[in-house]
């Protein structure tokens, strides 16, 4: 019987997570809350403090630290649940979980469509070749049962590659729960719109923080110019605006803290914490490759996509999602900097996206059940 659930991320814990992975709930049900954050040991610039009511956070800088809290934690009642993608970076962590026979657990939900290999290829270059070597290798060490793999799956439509390398090999073995997105369970619960704005009387905007995210460093990736990148969103909203006389409001993305300092949008309204809601009660969405678009399938609204040619110079990989994401959905896409350019109206191909809903969003055995209710039903059995 688990009594005892350690949660464990190179990220500092967050509300986002906390209400994602039910945290509250857990701790209503009795269940001991544990989060192993192993910000300090993997990207130390990155660590910070945080706490929570009800939760115990444990803070790993070392190795020797990280061994330990394992050691100790290891009986057949702890269930440890990864928000981890499987890599070589942290093999060292997964050969502890074998070493001492952890139980393991993961969600699989939130997936995205990926390219193909040969696609994959066309940026190919250094850096690449060795991060695609470090995988081989440590796929063949997978195969070789030098990791431990996972026991449980919490999995949503076609999204069992987000285990990470290896991923046929932990489904081998592991049992399979078919679970919803929280994105998909969320939007489907609003009731009203966004004080201060009316039902389709706006276009919404999904911020992605291009230039100040802080995921470029984690990934070794040239911040994208700020000044050049927003002056030209804004001059692209200001046609928008004057050609469907509607105004565009900025979805923040959640990680966006210089917005509260600074309008970036040229007084253009920023909402924090409203995706969800912006984009159910909206005429259409415009957007680059942000995962949040699964809103706007949910709720079978129209979307165009955004490309620059600064977005390929700087972030070549997400100018070829860009366009790889709208082909897959049959939606137009423009290159917003392109002030020339005829502007498409957004679109939607239902087929696309009743493929997408089930690919990525929901399964069609539990779209009308509760994530939550499925994981603490599926624990009391374990």
């Amino acid at each position: 019987m688990i009594k005892k659930i350690v949660f464990f991320d190179y990220q500092a814990l967050s509300e986002q997570v906390y209400d994602h992975y039910y945290f509250h709930r857990l701790l209503i049900e009795g269940y001991q809350v544990i989060y192993l954050d192993l910000t300090a040991l993997y990207h130390p610039s990155l660590a910070k403090e945080v706490s929570f009511e009800g939760v115990a956070i444990h803070s790993i800088a070392t190795t020797k630290q990280l061994k330990e809290f394992i050691s100790n934690h290891n009986d057949r009642e702890t269930l440890y649940v990864s928000r981890l993608t499987f890599t070589n970076v942290v093999v060292g962590l997964f050969r502890l979980f074998k070493k001492y026979n952890c139980k393991l657990a993961v969600f699989t939900r939130g997936g995205f469509p990926t390219l193909s290999k040969s696609q994959k290829l066309l940026n190919f270059n250094i850096k690449k070749y060795i991060r695609y070597t470090k995988m081989f290798f440590t796929l063949l060490l997978k195969k070789m049962c030098f990791f431990k793999t996972y026991d449980y799956i919490f999995n949503c439509g076609s999204s069992l590659y987000m285990i990470g390398v290896g991923w046929r090999e932990d489904i081998k073995k592991a049992q399979i729960t078919a679970v919803n997105t929280v994105d998909y369970e969320h939007i489907h619960n609003i009731n009203k719109c966004c004080e201060g704005i009316e039902n389709e009387s706006y276009i919404v905007f999904l911020d992605e923080y291009y230039p100040f995210h802080p995921d470029l460093e984690v990934c070794s990736i040239t911040p994208i110019p700020s000044e050049q990148y927003y002056s030209e969103l804004n001059a692209f909203f200001k046609k928008m605006e004057q050609q469907f006389h509607l105004p565009v409001v900025i979805a923040a993305h959640p990680k966006a803290i210089l917005y509260k300092e600074k309008n970036f949008f040229d007084g253009r309204q920023v909402f924090f914490g409203k995706t969800a809601t912006l984009v159910k009660y909206c005429r259409f969405v415009l957007v680059h490759d942000s995962t949040a678009l699964g809103f706007a399938v949910a709720e079978e609204k129209p979307m165009l996509f955004l490309n620059s040619k600064l977005i390929q110079r700087y972030m070549g990989e997400n100018g070829q999602f860009i366009k790889f994401i709208a082909e897959y959905l049959n939606a137009p896409l423009v290159f917003y900097d392109d002030l020339q350019a005829i502007l498409p109206t957004p679109l939607t191909d239902k087929e696309k996206y009743n493929q997408y809903k089930y690919d990525y969003l929901t399964n069609k055995d539990t779209e009308e059940l509760s994530t939550e209710e499925i994981f603490i039903r599926t624990l009391k059995e374990l």
